[in-house]
């Protein structure tokens, strides 16, 4: 394990835009996000920088601990951004912020974690202040749409117990000279000196961080050995043991340390969750149904052992609308999941569960459009209307989304994420030309180079091979060679050219994936079949044994699942590949196995 230093910021406060000249620098919390649809949070952060011996950094990571999630539910965007101007903390508002960098040095995303650390990688940009290619004014954390509610909170350096405080862990590649053993001894480790089973958990959670799951796991171990059960860190404990069990496919040890685990503390519903879950995908359903039910009874955990929100109320009954939903039981899924809403009416899982449980019971678009926007009662803002589209992207109603976007429109013209996701939807509907209207209006910024790739899939969709392939030749206008090399290559492929190899490098490979897979999946909706298998020879142009599970995972969530069945049983045979959610995805096709549900294939 690499030497850590820890550093506590020097400076570090919340500014909110509903009380502009307020300064918060002596709040105990720092927030990020809009809060019902009013007050935009933003945090500053300023780290002094240590003279340290050069090359001798591993790895940077800004370091903190979410204490409150307002919609747990949903993934949000943050970005840290480079201040290019100092900030006093005592005297710091939102009026008279520090000036920043607009281009987000690193995107963090938040989806339903509470009560844990997040980390952030921020090694380049520490680089950068140590070397001086620009001065140390710190950084700035923001919603990367500060238009949709987005709340989260941490605790500030100002909390009463500094282990929660934010901090920058400088990982240096020289290891320390002792082992570990010793360090949980002598308290070397970093660590104030406590009992050797905190110690361990510790321990194990920094090797967590670092993927080490098997040294983690053989912590935690020791640390669930000689616990007590009263220690503030014990359910903690017990819910990370039986997540890396879990991740390390150990599944039925998991299960006992659960067992174990609900002995210690009968209330602690999140256990009793995780278990229902892992039920479920052993394919134990009438036992997993019987867990979720368990979970309504005990209702949610004492604070204390609260991780999982809503475990004991709204996303119990999430869940057994999904497990009935998958049954084809769609009375009781509407059920449940109406009952998640009505507990927590911004849950937007349930929300974007709700279209189509409404569309296999044969519901009326138009009933189904005022269902879902009476959940928002009658607040229908920007806000409201681009997450109403996304509801209706989610399950493939391209035409409607649109609508909602136009509609978002009139109330922030020229928004490039409205535009860019406008385009998409056109994209998706085959209307090229309106396509490449919306993302030749979107503006330098966030959107602009990914709005400039779509315009050169449009014009190779269209036929225009030519116009594709110069668009994608005016290197000022890309900065991601990654995705310019795959779609300079995709449009060769359609052109009928022989293509290099894009990386015959099996880990440097692994890069390209996501961006192929990306563009495959925009094909296999927007364009021709035969445009499809030609740019499936992408796959054959990088070194990875991941793709043929990837390619049988796109054509499940498509419903292409007679070709999703063909592709990971390859997978499995060719590579030995298959994980968690292809096996389930799999058990899904055997159990619809029947003609309606296997023959769907793609035709003209």
């Amino acid at each position: 394990m690499a030497q850590t230093i820890i550093q506590l910021p020097a400076a570090n406060c919340s500014i909110n835009s509903d009380m502009p000249d307020r300064n918060f620098s002596d709040y105990y919390a720092l927030f990020l996000g809009r809060f019902q649809g009013q007050a935009v949070y933003r945090s500053l952060f300023l780290f002094e920088v240590p003279i340290l011996p050069s090359g001798n950094i591993a790895k940077v990571e800004l370091v903190l601990y979410i204490m409150r999630n307002d919609s747990s539910d949903c993934p949000k965007k943050f970005s840290i951004h480079r201040l290019t101007e100092s900030f006093e903390q005592k005297t710091v508002s939102y009026d008279n912020q520090p000036i920043f960098d607009e281009r987000p040095y690193a995107i963090l995303t938040i989806r339903d974690e509470i009560n844990t650390f997040i980390r952030i990688d921020i090694t380049k940009l520490y680089n950068g202040w140590r070397q001086g290619q620009f001065p140390n004014c710190g950084v700035m954390l923001k919603s990367s749409d500060e238009s949709r509610d987005s709340l989260v909170a941490f605790y500030s350096k100002e909390f009463e117990n500094m282990i929660f405080a934010p901090r920058l862990e400088v990982k240096l590649r020289k290891s320390l000279a002792i082992e570990d053993e010793t360090r949980t001894s002598n308290g070397s480790n970093g660590y104030s000196i406590g009992n050797p089973s905190e110690i361990y958990f510790f321990m194990g959670n920094e090797y967590f961080t670092d993927d080490d799951l098997n040294k983690a796991l053989k912590y935690y171990k020791k640390a669930y050995e000689c616990f007590d059960p009263g220690a503030q860190y014990g359910p903690k404990l017990v819910l990370m043991l039986v997540k890396v069990l879990n991740e390390l496919d150990l599944v039925e040890e998991g299960l006992e340390v659960i067992s174990c685990g609900l002995e210690f503390y009968p209330e602690f519903t999140d256990l009793e969750y995780i278990r229902s879950e892992l039920l479920l995908s052993q394919g134990k359903i009438s036992l997993a149904v019987k867990g979720f039910e368990k979970c309504l009874a005990m209702g949610d955990p004492p604070s204390n052992q609260r991780f999982i929100p809503g475990s004991g109320s709204y996303r119990a009954h999430y869940a057994l609308s999904e497990l009935y939903f998958e049954l084809e039981d769609y009375d009781r899924a509407y059920r449940y999941c109406m009952e998640a809403l009505r507990l927590k009416p911004d849950f937007t899982e349930a929300l974007y569960k709700i279209v189509p449980i409404l569309l296999e019971m044969h519901n009326g678009i138009g009933y189904i459009k005022s269902s879902v926007e009476s959940f928002f009662r009658g607040s229908i803002n920007r806000s409201s209307l681009m997450t109403i589209a996304d509801i209706f992207i989610m399950s493939r109603k391209y035409d409607i989304a649109l609508d909602y976007f136009v509609l978002a429109e009139k109330t922030d013209r020229d928004s490039a994420d409205i535009l860019y996701r406008k385009g998409m939807c056109l994209l998706y509907l085959k209307e090229f030309d309106r396509a490449v209207e919306c993302f030749d209006s979107v503006k330098p910024g966030e959107f602009y180079e990914m709005a400039r790739f779509r315009i050169a899939l449009c014009e190779a969709l269209k036929g225009n091979m030519y116009k594709a392939s110069q668009l994608l030749e005016k290197t000022n206008e890309y900065k991601d060679d990654d995705t310019r090399t795959v779609y300079k290559t995709f449009v060769e492929i359609l052109e009928g050219k022989k293509c290099e190899p894009i990386n015959s490098n099996r880990e440097e490979s692994g890069r390209f994936v996501n961006i192929i897979f990306d563009l495959l999946s925009i094909v296999l909706t927007a364009g021709p079949p035969e445009t499809f298998e030609k740019s499936l020879q992408l796959l054959n142009l990088i070194e990875n044994d991941e793709v043929l599970l990837r390619l049988a995972k796109l054509y499940y969530s498509n419903g292409y699942y007679s070709l999703a069945y063909q592709e990971f049983m390859r997978s499995i045979k060719m590579f030995g590949k298959i994980d968690r959610e292809g096996i389930k995805m799999l058990n899904r096709i055997v159990s619809k196995s029947s003609p309606k549900h296997i023959t769907k294939e793609i035709c003209p």
